[in-house]
């Protein structure tokens, strides 16, 4: 039976995680929703679910994925959710669309990584070390409760509903409207002196919302504030005009990424 393992990640710390329980999990197939031609969850027999945590919530690219999605062939699922400072209500928020498409989701994991945001960054907040050994253990149970979900599948049984949580902390904390978010990054701006118009911004933004004439050109109105052409910025030509950040995260550590050797 084929595991589809459905991801979005923009800074790498995701993927890295992905690739992780894809070499742990032969049957796993892993899909980046962003750049998936065909997106056919009916060739599963199970599928998981991946993204970081965004603002409190989850990506708007999952969001809209998971509203589109259906369950009449397949009606498992679990959830796999990284985050630096706080996770937020992102487990509840996929397990509510996901409940309400009829799947049962079976098990989910909230898995501490470095901040990659980086406003966060610039004010240290960075947990470098993350995660840690107890996390990774968790993790490996993780592991184990999909393989053994599989196998009850596989065999004609339905693994059990799980009960999900995003901590009382998290549960008391609001989202912030898109608005304040907004209005907290302000808008793009590029540095014409140092931009070489490469098309790295473009590349990186999932939103479609940079376009290159001569020089990049930025539409706030499809923004979302996900940084991720500011990160991926090989010149650092990029930034807002509400911070003076120059710190970026363009990729997970060596450090990390030994971690899921």
């Amino acid at each position: 039976m084929k595991v589809g393992l459905f991801c979005h990640s923009s800074t790498g710390n995701t993927k890295l995680v992905c690739d992780y329980l894809k070499r742990n999990i032969p049957e796993i197939e892993m899909i980046d929703i962003a750049t998936a031609s065909k997106l056919r969850i009916e060739d599963y027999g199970i599928i998981g679910i991946a993204c970081p945590a965004f603002y409190l919530s989850i990506p708007p690219i999952m969001s809209s994925f998971l509203d589109c999605l259906s369950s009449e062939s397949v009606k498992y699922a679990f959830l796999l959710v990284t985050y630096g400072m706080m996770q937020g209500k992102s487990i509840s928020i996929m397990g509510k669309k996901l409940t309400k498409k009829g799947f049962v989701v079976f098990e989910y994991i909230t898995l501490r990584m470095p901040e990659s945001l980086p406003t966060f960054i610039e004010k240290g907040w960075t947990d470098i070390e993350s995660p840690n050994t107890k996390e990774m253990t968790l993790l490996h149970r993780f592991i184990e409760t999909v393989r053994s979900a599989i196998h009850l599948v596989e065999s004609g049984k339905s693994p059990k509903k799980k009960r999900l949580s995003d901590g009382l902390l998290n549960s008391l904390i609001p989202i912030p409207p898109r608005s304040k978010t907004m209005k907290q990054f302000g808008n793009l701006v590029v540095d014409e002196q140092a931009c070489t118009s490469c098309g790295a911004c473009i590349e990186s933004c999932v939103y479609r919302a940079i376009a290159l004439d001569k020089k990049p050109y930025f539409d706030m109105d499809k923004c979302v504030a996900c940084y991720s052409c500011f990160n991926k910025c090989p010149q650092k030509a990029i930034s807002t005009t509400n911070s003076n950040i120059t710190v970026q995260y363009q990729k997970p550590s060596t450090n990390l990424v030994e971690k899921f050797l």
